[in-house]
């Protein structure tokens, strides 16, 4: 058991401190207090079971009943995050199945021919996956919604328990629906668009899409992101109906992504965590796995709950601000603001504390402040942040461009619902007729 624990551990470490060169040694900053460590140090002392062949697993399915949790993963690596699959998986098999947890994933492999789902089960192979095939799916579009429903009802029926999570594990561009033509360079992303690339069929699942699976599915108590720039108020509006707690990373992710030895440790220790406290715990194991790196990194969770209430607020404020008129403050702010890779992508909350510094207007002080209040203490439930460039993170980013508005949009329910797509054209306006004025002088 300790020789597959130092194993994995010390393969993990080493996959990060390569994709670590040149990074920055900035210290990170936690909120939260699981010490995920010490909760697997725990479960190494008490672990004795094994991996059952595919026969026992079948039959332990069957004979177990209900457990208290089903954790799904998508493990998409039908594109250029193939090499950290197996990592991934082995991480998954440190903690393994029990009769309380069941840990099923459906994984993609670019060169493998077969998709398959695995039950993941405890073993003591360090570099080896040996959780059995339950399933082969034969050459299955992972970019296609309808098979991502299509595992979600399988799980459910064959894994059924009192709560379920869900993860898609690729890369991911926020709510961007549309899939652009053309090559990338060696070693970026052949999409910019959406979710769980599938470079075999050239498909993605776009926003609107991974809210049709969720709802196909049934709903899951938790949905994840071990992707890049999802955790977007149109990506978590979309599926708001569809889960309870939305983890996600408003920046890029790693490549190595989450270490899922880490994240089930915890749940391992209690199975009986609230969704909101295990959407916590995933967010402190998150960071807690970067920290010793100096990786640049945000993590956080929102009660989707919550998005009933949301509208009105920020419906609120966009008006107070727009009645104000002040150009400048909007010029400010969004120069300023806690932006991503995807510079249109910027942090809600710090866009809103900027405008609020600099407004003379009560009324957008008065509206900002409530909507800054709202997101932060009820909506965010734990957000986590480490490095300096991402320091204004407070854990929900939203689309604000300065250059050209992308008609797609109004594909969204949240563009559709609130009045953010008017707002953001009007701070598009703003900074084109800066940029036209400077081009006169």
């Amino acid at each position: 058991m300790q020789l597959k624990q130092t194993a994995k551990a010390l393969s993990w470490a080493l996959m990060l401190a390569v994709a670590s060169v040149g990074a920055s040694a900035a210290e990170p900053a936690f909120d939260q207090g699981i010490d995920a460590g010490a909760v697997l140090r725990s479960l190494r002392s008490s672990r004795a079971q094994a991996a059952p062949s595919l026969g026992q697993a079948r039959s332990q399915t069957a004979s177990d009943g209900q457990a208290e949790w089903t954790i799904m993963y998508w493990i998409n690596g039908k594109n250029n995050l193939v090499a950290y699959v197996d990592p991934d998986l082995n991480h998954m098999e440190e903690i393994g199945s029990n009769e309380h947890i069941k840990i099923v994933a459906e994984v993609g492999k670019e060169g493998a021919g077969s998709v398959v789902r695995r039950l993941m089960q405890y073993d003591e192979q360090p570099t080896t996956v040996t959780s059995p095939v339950v399933r082969d799916m034969g050459a299955e579009d992972m970019g296609e919604w309808r098979n991502l429903a299509a595992f979600g009802k399988w799980v459910k029926a064959n894994y059924p328990a009192k709560h379920y999570m869900l993860s898609i594990w690729n890369h991911g561009s926020g709510w961007l629906q549309g899939r652009p033509q053309g090559q990338a360079a060696p070693g970026e992303e052949l999409s910019k668009a959406g979710i769980s690339y599938d470079d075999a069929s050239g498909n993605h699942i776009s926003t609107t899409e991974m809210a049709q699976a969720l709802a196909a599915m049934g709903g899951v108590d938790i949905y994840a992101s071990d992707a890049c720039l999802m955790q977007m108020a149109e990506v978590a509006y979309e599926i708001r109906n569809h889960a309870q707690v939305i983890l996600g990373s408003e920046d890029n992710e790693p490549a190595v992504g989450w270490n899922y030895a880490r994240y089930l440790g915890p749940l391992a220790a209690d199975p009986s965590m609230s969704p909101a406290a295990l959407g916590r715990a995933y967010t402190t194991a998150f960071q807690d796995s970067y920290a010793l790196l100096g990786r640049t990194t945000t993590i956080s969770s929102l009660d989707a709950g919550t998005f009933r209430d949301f509208i009105p607020v920020l419906d609120d404020w966009t008006a107070a601000m727009r009645r104000a008129d002040e150009k400048s403050v909007v010029l400010s702010a969004r120069r300023g603001v806690q932006s991503y890779s995807n510079t249109d992508n910027v942090d809600l909350v710090d866009f809103i504390n900027r405008v609020n510094e600099q407004t003379r207007d009560e009324g957008v002080r008065t509206s900002g402040t409530a909507l800054s209040s709202f997101i932060s203490g009820r909506m965010v439930t734990s957000n986590a942040t480490n490095g300096s460039r991402v320091a204004g993170s407070t854990g929900l980013a939203v689309y604000l461009p300065t250059s050209s508005f992308n008609e797609e949009y109004a594909q969204l329910a949240w563009a559709r619902d609130s009045s953010w797509p008017a707002f953001a054209r009007w701070v598009l306006g703003v900074v084109s007729e800066s940029t036209q004025a400077r081009a006169r002088f």
